[in-house]
């Protein structure tokens, strides 16, 4: 069988991290050909260079190039052709301009939402959503509740069958990762590297107004007793929609600690005290998941979305919208002394049975399968 891959880009973050993985467990039953939108550095992983039959930068991103969807489609369905996959797999949203190129080849079309309704709205903005995608689509896999709710209720048309799952974890590789010692430590605005003199509160994904980086900045202005680290695309040019670098250079705080891009984020969550999730809107992001596998306490809000169910479960959730204010106040609560946290052992037993990679592919293989053979 050969499936043929789309993920709008290959950068460090979690969609196309999901799609990567799913396309690397799924390669030991399927020749996997894998395409992006826009270069990324999965691009330079051997594990991932020696699993793909193929590896093919497209360069249509809406992000960097002019194409209309017409001209967007026309390049994709060359593609198809010349690959001839018996499915295509469509990792999020933004690359859903492919469904209705898998569609005219008459291929079979897995689209893989990561997306919510503000997300999904921005995509429709740009010509890459439509909402009559359930056209085109023959299995809709979603992260979460939130995000199958979402995409369905902006849908003109329903879709033909559904798969509401999680984001999964490859426990060892990031049991692996976080060991390692290679790792330069975060610095200020001033240059000076993290001591770990004060409790380190931090959040990690590219900085933007969804995922808060304007709240996680203005509270650790608020909370100069805590120590602040945002780990991922901070500054201007790694992260331009970052709503905060402004004040950031402003202000020039010397509690707040950036990593800026890194491959490896999992040392810097364990040396982190609280994870708090700033997003204002996020379906189910993986860092919560592998904050909590590495004991972090984490906390975050109802209302953003799918990481509700696993923070009223394992870590600490707090109702309704976040906002600075209330962000600001439930920190205040804690004391240093009660940030040490850890699963006790049957709480780890339960959420790595729960969220284990393997066995979500596992659920995602079977569905793939059954849509193959027309069951």
């Amino acid at each position: 069988m050969k499936i043929l891959f789309v993920c709008h880009d290959a950068n460090l973050s979690g969609a196309p991290k999901i799609g990567f993985e799913i396309a690397r467990y799924l390669s030991s039953q399927a020749e996997i050909t894998m395409v992006v939108k826009k270069s990324g550095h999965l691009l330079n992983s051997p594990e991932y260079k020696s699993t793909f039959r193929k590896i093919i930068n497209a360069r249509t991103s809406h992000e960097i190039s002019g194409y209309s969807s017409a001209r967007r489609t026309s390049l994709a369905k060359k593609i198809l052709l010349r690959e001839h996959p018996d499915l295509l797999y469509v990792n999020s949203v933004a690359a859903s301009d492919w469904c209705r190129a898998g569609k005219e080849c008459n291929i079979p079309v897995v689209l893989h939402s990561h997306e919510m309704k503000n997300e999904l709205l921005a995509l429709e903005y740009v010509k890459i959503f439509e909402r009559n995608v359930a056209e085109f689509v023959d299995l809709l896999i979603t992260v979460s509740p939130d995000a199958e709710r979402d995409i369905v209720e902006l849908c003109t048309v329903p879709f033909k069958r559904t798969l509401s799952s999680s984001p999964g974890i490859n426990f060892k590789a990031v049991q692996l990762l976080a060991a390692r010692n290679d790792f330069a430590l975060p610095v200020n605005i001033f240059g000076h590297s993290l001591q770990k003199s004060k409790p380190l509160i931090s959040m990690c994904g590219y900085a933007c107004r969804r995922k808060g980086s304007d709240i996680f900045f203005q509270s650790a202005k608020r909370l100069p007793q805590f120590d602040f680290l945002w780990i991922g695309p901070w500054n201007k040019r790694q992260a331009p929609g970052n709503i905060a670098y402004k004040e950031y250079k402003r202000s020039r705080l010397s509690n707040f600690y950036l990593t800026n891009e890194t491959f490896n984020p999992y040392p810097y969550l364990k040396l982190s005290d609280l994870f708090v999730l700033t997003s204002r809107e996020d379906p189910n992001p993986l860092v919560v998941m592998e904050a909590l596998y590495l004991s972090k306490l984490c906390m975050g809000f109802s209302s953003t979305g799918g990481s509700r169910d696993l923070l009223n479960r394992f870590g600490v959730l707090l109702q309704g919208e976040i906002t600075l204010e209330r962000l600001v106040s439930a920190i205040e609560q804690y004391e240093p002394s009660s940030l040490s946290y850890s699963l006790g052992e049957k709480e780890k037993e339960i959420f790595t049975k729960g969220y284990d990679l393997e066995r979500i592919v596992g659920k995602i293989k079977k569905e793939i399968f059954s849509l193959l053979n027309g069951q």
